[in-house]
C-alpha cells in the first residue's frame, strides 16, 4: 500500500506542532528592502508578493496543517513589536523570543 502524505496530515493534526523561525534580521535582502521601504526591514516582515508579508504568508500555508494553538514563533527580542503587529492575533503565549 501507497504512503498517501495528506491523509498522514490529516491524521496527525492533533499532534503536529509547527515551529516558525523568524529571527534573522534580512541582511542578505537588506539591498532589496531598502529599496522598498527606504529602510532594511527583515524578510520576513517584508510584503514582498502581495498584501502579506512573508510571515503571514508562512502562517496561511501553516494553517491548514497545524492549528494555531500548536504553532510558536520564535522572533529575535528586538523584533517582538514587529512580530506583534504582523500577527496581531497570535497568543502571546505562542511567541517565543531568542537572544
Amino acid at each position: 500500500m501507497k504512503h498517501d502524505p495528506k491523509v498522514a496530515r490529516r491524521d496527525n493534526r492533533g499532534e503536529l506542532w509547527a515551529i516558525v523561525l523568524a529571527g534573522g534580521e534580512g541582511n542578505r535582502l537588506a539591498p532589496v528592502t531598502r529599496l522598498l521601504y527606504g529602510c532594511e526591514v527583515p524578510k520576513q516582515f517584508a510584503f514582498l508578493d502581495g498584501d502579506r508579508s512573508l510571515l503571514q504568508q508562512t502562517m496561511d500555508r501553516i494553517a491548514p496543517l497545524v492549528p494555531a494553538h500548536r504553532t510558536v514563533v520564535v522572533v529575535a527580542h528586538n523584533r517582538t513589536a514587529d512580530l506583534r503587529a504582523a500577527l496581531p492575533s497570535m497568543m502571546p503565549a505562542m511567541m517565543r523570543v531568542a537572544s
